[in-house]
């Protein structure tokens, strides 16, 4: 079973479990139900209760329109045979068609994933308010790069607490629920993480001599915070702790909230990381006849520069209200684009002035090519290329790697450094981000004229190897593949990207990804003749 949570509060411990239809935390036993004899057997559903009920009443009306396809059918008198015949057909085209939509090729799946970050705020914000009723609610959208200072705020805290053993959580950031999830990360993520560098020494004391113990250790490194730094860079590559990482960040969020606004605020849902947020909150007795919260200029200043480009407030039935005007669509389209791919870029702000502050969510080859350092960039491949590290493959906190974002920072029909640097050190050009785009795809819908320089690189690049399961104990292996394996393999993922964009321009809403991609696609068809 999957995606639970466990929240500890004043009155007991609290199970919650994501419901990945309708994109909510809800209540274990919202997903639960007794059958059998006395309700002595527990069913746990995938959805959750309304979900699970609209999967079974959908279901039910489908089985409804077949039964009077059927009626009509019989009712034909002479034709009642062959009507028979035909609905057993049509149940069997029924079956294959479902098939196919469950075993759907994910390259036109993709293309359902390329929705701008407004498009995504308004189903998000109407799905919260029809499905939390009687609490006022605030459903908010921050910008682009805020996310990253959220995630770095968290990690900072992370980083002196585990650096400083006599500061507390409380004194670093004022009392929340995000004290419990500071605790959570430091006791069973980032302290075993810790122990490991000395052998793994004090790992029978518990956790509180655990931390002590590690953190002593640490104490008498001069570079200890470097060390937790890399430590948590690491830890951001297993997906529980980044989860719990974005959560740490997002009760941050909720504690400011409280704190600005001066009444009882809680995070009740996040999506896409913690771009998307909803809390309840609790209005104040003279707020409670109009039911539409107070706010003086500081309260809705302090809005603002908290980064929400979007917050939007509703209580029952009354009208959704805004907070903070937005989210406008970006002026650039090709922003949109680069979002819609999950190539995230790095806060430009920081970038200038704090630098080593983005280590732990960007690798230094990352950060070299959004610089634009070409010579820093070919260093950097080459040291990591000497001690046996794939340095141009590490990834970024959005499992980016630096060629993905040497393609946004691509110059248009002119001779990019960093590109060649990166093509030079035989870069990856198919491999996915958390989103699912590898460069390919992301050259194809956001800038084509480089899509042949990648298309050639990749289909002149060495053989991969496939996975094989070892017969006797089960294991992976890598079998080297064949001249002629390798170059259908090739032509299958170049096949597979025109799929993706054929899709695009069907069904993605986006002027620019039409026109992206349909250029794309006579690059990519002359591409797949050449190597069939």
């Amino acid at each position: 079973m999957r995606h639970l949570l466990c929240l500890e509060t004043q009155q007991g411990l609290v199970f919650l479990k994501w419901c990945t239809q309708c994109h909510l935390w809800k209540n274990f036993a919202g997903f639960t139900e007794r059958q059998g004899k006395g309700g002595q057997d527990l069913a746990v559903h995938t959805f959750c209760q309304v979900c699970h009920q609209r999967q079974v009443l959908s279901r039910d009306k489908r089985r409804m329109e077949r039964a009077k396809k059927r009626k009509a059918a019989e009712m034909e008198g002479s034709k009642a045979k062959v009507a028979t015949k035909d609905k057993d057909l049509e149940d069997v085209a029924e079956k294959i068609s479902l098939m196919r939509q469950n075993t759907m090729d994910r390259a036109w799946i993709k293309s359902f994933a390329l929705e701008s970050t407004l498009s995504k705020f308004n189903k998000f914000s109407k799905t919260i308010f029809e499905n939390i009723d009687g609490k006022p609610i605030v459903c908010g959208v921050f910008a682009g790069t805020a996310e990253d200072i959220i995630v770095i705020r968290a990690m900072d805290i992370l980083i002196e607490l585990q650096v400083n053993p006599q500061k507390t959580a409380q004194g670093l950031g004022g009392e929340g629920r995000w004290v419990q999830v500071v605790h959570e990360i430091m006791e069973n993520d980032l302290e075993p993480a810790l122990a490991g560098l000395d052998g793994g020494g004090g790992g029978s004391g518990g956790g509180g001599s655990l931390q002590r113990q590690t953190s002593l250790e640490l104490w008498g490194k001069p570079n200890r915070t470097e060390i937790v730094r890399r430590r948590i860079q690491e830890l951001m590559q297993v997906d529980e702790v980044r989860y719990k990482i974005i959560l740490l960040g997002s009760l941050l969020v909720e504690a400011r909230l409280q704190a600005l606004l001066e009444r009882e605020v809680r995070l009740e849902a996040m999506y896409e990381g913690c771009i998307l947020m909803a809390f309840t909150c609790d209005l104040k007795p003279e707020e409670k006849e109009g039911k539409y919260l107070q706010l003086n200029p500081e309260q809705m200043y302090g809005l603002h520069k908290m980064g929400w480009c979007g917050l939007h407030y509703k209580c029952g039935e009354g009208q959704v209200m805004s907070l903070v005007e937005g989210p406008k669509p970006h002026q650039d389209p090709l922003v949109e684009i680069v979002e819609m791919v999950g190539v995230k870029q790095p806060p430009p702000q920081l970038l200038e002035k704090k630098p080593e502050s983005l280590a732990t969510l960007y690798p230094r080859g990352v950060l070299q090519v959004v610089g634009r350092d070409a010579q820093g960039l070919m260093e950097t491949c080459s040291k990591e290329a000497e001690s046996g590290e794939p340095g141009a493959e590490q990834v970024d906190w959005q499992g980016c790697t630096a060629m993905h974002h040497a393609i946004v920072h691509a110059g248009q029909g002119q001779e990019d450094r960093v590109l060649g640097a990166l093509l030079y050190h035989k870069a990856d050009c198919v491999r996915p981000n958390r989103r699912g785009f590898t460069p390919l795809e992301v050259a194809a819908l956001a800038s084509p004229v480089i899509l042949p320089i990648l298309v050639n690189h990749y289909l002149n690049s060495p053989a991969s190897a496939a996975q094989d399961a070892d017969k006797s104990g089960g294991s992976a292996r890598s079998v080297p593949l064949s001249p002629q394996q390798d170059k259908a393999e090739k032509a299958k993922v170049l096949r597979k990207l025109q799929k993706t964009l054929e899709s695009s321009v069907k069904h993605v809403n986006h002027d620019l990804v039409k026109h992206s991609a349909q250029q794309s696609i006579k690059i990519i068809a002359d591409m797949v003749k050449l190597v069939e």
